[in-house]
């Protein structure tokens, strides 16, 4: 190994470590347009049974001919190249990548489980200098995100997107927009996200043998009907120091319709919530309040629920709920975070139950990196010999008195309910 100012030459590199076997072999001139010749590869240790990882790379030429490719197995095949030509400033370029089954756990620890769902991914971006043409899928279980023919740009702290589409959730999203940060201390920008169709949540009725063999007699357990968002327009404009969100949106369940808008003011250290209203057949949420994330974290919250239905959000959780929360909280100088919580008022119906009740949640975090400090059950002695137990054996968090009161009601034969006050048994 033979390391100099603006170069390196490596012969026959060969490392065994607890995280692998390392290899190596080239030269890297960085002070010479990074003209390189390059080989490394490494070989990942892995659970017994299991294939281990592998993956090579290869770099060859220098800034105004390069070829760059990585490829290898983790376990499917993995393929990323990499081609760089032409003029110094602006070379022409292209990125291709490919995974068929990538998990991404066998490269972190060799005792991650296989993952049931691995992923499965294709890129393909090309152009000249800082503009881009790209495209490509990405795949995990039922997830599958598809990048549309697209187009940035990067110029001298200039960014225009025109546009960057996706394919999610059965329907398309689309981001279209400008931003100048040539002012660093107070960049411009225009940008609008576009919503169409995404759908989500929907659930068939379960099948059962009674209810294929006698229709008719067996019980008629409702389909969870998915949500549409039909329309969704979100417009954020201005500077760093003084910008605005506005947006609206459409959601249809079942034929029904939903409509939300939302309307947001700024700058570099909070955002003032002016207006989120949520308006459906049943009724309405109304909040508002601050957010702030600089000099530290803090928020005031506020909201008025009127036969508000979850069900356009959380299909399973179909209602019309009234009541009014709040939310406050803030980072303390030692970094730790002060968080209450309230709902009062509750009522109206939850999942085909009535529901009524009012709860108080309060909590002191622990500063970042302090000990978590024991302390005792209720009635029990003050010593740390008393103090309750995570799951893990740690002692819990510090936390205050945590009040609640729910009561739902329901016919006979549905899940369970009741009703529950007092206070969690390991508050003070």
């Amino acid at each position: 190994l033979d390391a100099q100012s603006g170069k390196l030459h490596v012969e026959k590199l060969v490392a065994d470590t607890d995280r692998g076997r390392f290899t190596a072999h080239g030269d890297s001139q960085p002070s010479k347009d990074f003209k390189s010749d390059l080989t490394v590869t490494a070989v990942l240790p892995s659970a017994p049974g299991r294939t281990p990882p592998r993956l090579g790379l290869i770099a060859r030429g220098d800034l105004s001919r390069m070829d760059v490719a990585l490829a290898g197995a983790a376990p499917g095949p993995v393929r990323i190249t990499l081609t760089l030509r032409g003029k110094e400033q602006a070379p022409d370029w292209r990125l291709h990548a490919k995974a068929d089954a990538l998990d991404i756990g066998l490269l972190t620890s060799p005792q991650a489980k296989p993952s049931d769902t691995p992923m499965a991914l294709r890129f393909d971006a090309q152009g000249s200098g800082g503009v881009a043409a790209l495209e490509g899928e990405f795949r995990q279980g039922d997830l599958a995100v598809t990048v549309l023919p697209s187009k940035l740009s990067l110029k001298e702290q200039v960014l225009d997107v025109q546009p960057l589409a996706l394919r999610l959730f059965d329907g398309t999203a689309t981001l279209r927009g400008h931003a100048d940060f040539t002012a660093a201390d107070n960049g411009q920008f225009k940008f609008s996200i576009n919503a169409r169709g995404l759908s989500w949540g929907g659930k068939a009725p379960p099948t059962t043998l009674k209810s294929v063999a006698k229709p008719s007699q067996a019980a008629q357990t409702p389909a969870t009907p998915a949500v549409t968002l039909e329309t969704a327009d979100l417009g954020f404009a201005g500077t760093v120091k003084q910008w605005a969100a506005i947006g609206t949106a459409k959601l249809v369940r079942d034929k029904q319709a939903a409509t939300v808008e939302f309307d947001g003011r700024g700058n570099d250290q909070r955002m003032t919530l002016q207006s989120l209203k949520a308006k459906m057949p049943t009724g309405l949420l109304d909040a508002s309040g601050e957010v702030a994330w600089a000099p530290k974290l803090a928020w005031d919250l506020k909201a008025a629920l009127s036969g508000f239905d979850p069900g356009y959000f959380a299909p399973q959780f179909k209602g019309a709920i009234d009541g009014k929360l709040a939310s406050t909280g803030s980072t303390r100088d030692d970094g730790g975070l002060e968080i209450q919580a309230s709902a009062e008022q509750l009522g109206g119906r939850l999942r085909g139950r009535a529901l009524r009740g009012r709860g108080r949640f309060v909590m002191h975090g622990a500063a970042p990196g302090a000990r978590r400090g024991p302390f005792p059950r209720r009635g029990a002695g003050r010593g740390p010999e008393s103090a309750p137990r995570s799951a893990d054996g740690g002692g819990l968090p510090a936390t205050r008195p945590v009040q609640a009161r729910v009561h739902q009601s329901g016919a006979a034969g549905a899940p369970p309910h009741g009703r529950w006050p007092g206070r969690l048994p390991w508050v003070v």
